[in-house]
This record gives structure tokens, C-alpha cells and sequence, in this order.
């Protein structure tokens, strides 16, 4: 199989980066202030990478730096700190020098506009609580990961502990919203602590709690791996701690194969709650119009003001209306699966192609969903289910897909594609100038087959 990858030099590569931060602050309205971490967690992806990934560090961002990027920034939604939609390794936010001044700026100049931060929470303390405390909205996405100090040593690889019960603590006395996460490593630290640092975050008002699935790449050492019936005990026992406690629990990747708009939970004091949505509920209509899927429902109510919901309720049809501005955070908590424009979109490349088929090539977690979006659609559309070779282990998602990914997973159908057919690839896997992670461009595959390509 052909190798994509190819060595740039150091101002290629300075160039790169800058175009990388620049995307992410336009497009995505991320700020990642560092690549810097003062942990050593033992499920760090960039710990497996294969060698030819193309990720950049970039150290931490100067005043200047951040000054470039501001006027890229949108003051109408939330910008996010400590994490990354392109390929710069995102780090531990608080370890930037300058992130008091670099806060401090961002809040003077959209004196509005929601801050939120992900951290580990090792280097908050009163003082930092006290910062965080006057600079609201701000919301606090906290990777508690677990709560016993010895499994804190295993699991994130540093001798900084930081009690977090000292952290949930002083979040919830400061009445600063926050989100708990955690990533499922229970083979190591036991099925207690799954639930202990559940309970602890939902007794500190925590938002939501957010389950993490580890991943893992063929490079991982064996204690890193899990077998197919550890991730259906980890469902089984998520689903069961869904109805011992109040907050809502996701986890991550949600494993679904249906677009039930079904409710997994609802956030405190929301719009949600005061109007009486519960957990199992789904949602039939916004404001009179159907809507398909999970993401069209959670989007729908949250773009409209006073919205009139049509729910099934144990398989009895209720109405409901809630009460919240437009754009306001409705407080519904739901799995993401897909927007259901994306049929539309396949009808337009269908007709495009006239009697001809496409073939959309999807990660092995999107196919079901996909398929069942697609489901009854009068086209000539056909999912294949591309797995992650190139990273292997258990990764299924499709922003990890490469070039030699799609053509593995081209060469199971080439018998059966025809000449004028088309490959439909999604554009998760590409960044904006068309190459994966490898840095190979995606019409690679086109001049490889003879088919088609087309990013979607």
C-alpha cells in the first residue's frame, strides 16, 4: 500500500501550525492555549500514535499569539479552551503561563459570551476558584477520571493528586457550572470507583457526567486492551447507574444503532426540568415539525425561543411547552447520532450521478446509523463499513479514518463498482486542505481506483 506521508521543514511546518490555529479559533471557535500537560495519563493518545501522524505541538501560546486569533473568535457562541478539532495536541490549559491575562482579555472583550475550559484540576486552587468565580459565564468541563489517590496515580500517571473532592467541592461553592468526565479503565481501577466518582460528582451538583470508552491503537501495551464484553459491562452497568442517579450520564461513543430521539437525562434547574421532561422521554415534534433524529431534536429546541414539544412518554403522546430563550441551553441531555440534512445531501449527489451509484464509505460506528438515516431512500446509495486499520486496536471513528483505510475498504467492493460510480468520504477524516492525518491528500484514492471522489 502506498505511504502518503512526507517530511516537511520547519517553515512549512511553523506555517501549518498557524493555519491550524487559525481554524480552529474560525471554524470551531477554539482557543487552545497550550500544548503543554503536567500528566502522564496512561490513555493519552498520542502515546500510540504510529509514527507517520501528523500532530503538531505547539508549546504555549504567547499574548501576542492570542491577540492574532481574537478577531477570528465568535462572540455569539461558547469558545472553548483546552481542546482541539484539527491536528494540534491540545494540553492542560492552566499550564500556560498566561492564561490568567489570556482569560482576563477574552472576558474583556466578549463580556458575554460563555468561556468554557477543559482541565484535569490538578493546579486549581482557592485562588484560581476565586479568578474563575468573577469571570462567568463559565463553564468547566473536569476530566475527574476517578477519585481513590493510588488509582489517580495509575490511571493519570502523576504525582500531583489534587483531592477532587477538594475541586467538585469548590466548584459547587462557587456555583460555577461543570461537567464531570471519566474514562472507563475499571479492568484497572475496579467497578467501584466507576460509581464512587459518579456519586461524588452528582452529590457537587455536577452538570452531567460524561463515560469515556478508552481507546486503544495497535501500539498499546496489553494492559491497555479490552475485550468486545467489557465494553457491553460498561453499557449494562451505565444504563443501571442512569437510574440510581439524578445526573445525566452519557457515554462515549453511545453504541446506537437507531435515531429514536430518546432523552438520557436533564440538567438541573433547566428549561428541561421546569417543564417536566424526565429521562425516557423522546421527542416526536418541535413546534409542530417531525424530527428525525436525535440531533435535529436537541438542535431544534435549542435554536427556538418557547418551544411546544410533542413527547411519547411510556408510549403515551404528551405536550409540553418550554420555556427559554432562543439559543438558550435547553438542558436536554441526548446521544449524538447524526443531522438528518445529510440524506438530502446524498439524494443531491444521487441525482448528480444520475442512474449511476454511490458508495459512501463510514466509519465502522457511523454504518448503522447511516444506514438507518438512509433507510427507505429511493437512491442508489450503498454504506460501506471502512474500519480503522491504520490505527487499529478498538478506534471506529470516522475523524480517524485515512487514505489507506478507504482504500482497504474499497478494494472489498471493487468487483461490484462500476464505471461512473462515485466514493463519498466523509470530510471528518480530511482537514481543510484535503489530507488526513497522515498529510495524504484524499484524491490519492480517485487516481488509485478511477472512481470519483467526493468529501461530504
Amino acid at each position: 500500500m502506498k505511504k502518503c506521508g512526507k517530511q516537511v521543514n520547519i517553515k512549512n511546518k511553523m506555517d501549518y501550525q498557524k493555519q491550524l490555529l487559525l481554524q480552529n479559533a474560525h471554524k470551531f471557535n477554539i482557543l487552545p492555549v497550550t500544548s503543554a500537560c503536567n500528566t502522564s495519563c496512561i490513555f493519552c493518545s498520542h502515546k500510540q500514535n504510529p509514527g507517520n501522524v501528523q500532530v503538531y505541538s505547539f508549546g504555549s501560546l504567547s499574548m501576542e499569539t492570542i491577540d492574532l486569533l481574537l478577531p477570528f473568535l465568535d462572540k455569539n457562541k461558547k469558545i472553548i479552551i483546552g481542546e482541539s478539532a484539527t491536528m494540534l495536541m491540545e494540553g492542560e490549559p492552566f499550564c500556560n503561563p498566561h492564561l490568567k491575562d489570556i482569560l482576563s482579555k477574552l472576558r474583556r472583550t466578549f463580556p458575554d459570551t460563555p468561556l468554557s475550559i477543559t482541565t484535569n484540576g490538578t493546579i486549581l486552587d482557592d485562588k484560581w476558584f476565586k479568578f474563575l468565580a468573577d469571570i462567568k459565564p463559565l463553564e468547566i468541563n473536569y476530566s475527574v477520571n476517578c477519585i481513590n489517590p493510588k488509582n489517580r496515580k495509575i490511571i493519570m500517571g502523576s504525582k500531583i493528586t489534587n483531592d477532587p473532592e477538594y475541586v467538585l467541592g469548590k466548584l459547587a461553592c462557587h456555583s460555577i457550572n461543570y461537567h464531570g468526565s471519566l474514562v472507563a479503565m475499571n479492568w484497572l481501577t475496579g467497578w467501584e470507583e466507576l460509581e464512587e466518582t459518579i456519586a461524588l460528582v452528582d452529590k457537587n451538583a455536577g452538570s452531567t457526567m460524561r463515560v469515556f470508552l478508552p481507546g486503544y491503537t495497535k501500539l498499546a501495551p496489553q494492559n491497555l486492551r479490552f475485550s468486545q464484553s467489557y465494553v457491553i459491562e460498561l453499557r449494562d452497568s451505565v444504563e443501571k447507574l442512569r437510574k440510581k442517579y439524578s445526573i445525566p450520564i452519557t457515554l462515549e461513543p453511545p453504541f446506537i444503532d437507531n435515531l429514536e430521539p430518546e432523552v438520557i437525562g436533564v440538567i438541573r434547574n433547566s428549561p428541561a426540568a421546569l417543564c417536566g421532561i424526565i429521562k425516557g422521554d423522546i421527542i416526536k415534534q418541535v413546534d409542530g415539525v417531525n424530527v428525525l433524529t436525535r440531533y435535529d431534536a436537541f438542535s431544534l429546541v435549542r435554536k427556538k425561543a418557547n418551544t411546544n414539544l410533542k413527547l411519547l412518554r411510556k408510549g403515551t403522546g404528551i405536550h409540553i411547552e418550554m420555556l427559554k430563550a432562543a439559543g438558550e441551553a435547553s438542558g436536554l441531555v441526548m446521544d449524538y447520532d447524526i443531522d438528518s440534512s445529510i440524506r438530502e445531501d446524498i439524494r443531491r449527489i444521487c441525482i448528480r450521478n444520475r442512474r449511476k451509484k454511490i458508495w459512501i464509505m463510514a466509519s465502522m460506528l457511523g454504518a448503522p446509523i447511516l444506514r438507518e438515516l438512509l433507510k427507505d431512500m429511493d437512491a442508489e446509495a450503498e454504506v460501506v463499513e471502512t474500519e480503522n486499520l491504520f490505527f487499529g486496536g478498538s478506534i471506529m471513528c470516522a475523524g480517524l479514518l485515512t487514505v489507506e483505510d478507504f482504500l482497504m475498504a474499497y478494494e472489498k467492493i471493487r468487483a461490484k463498482v462500476k464505471q461512473g460510480d462515485a466514493l463519498v468520504l466523509p470530510a471528518i477524516a480530511f482537514d481543510q486542505q484535503g489530507k488526513d492525518l497522515t498529510g495524504c491528500f484524499y484524491r490519492e484514492i480517485e487516481k488509485a481506483t478511477g472512481i470519483s471522489t467526493i468529501i461530504l
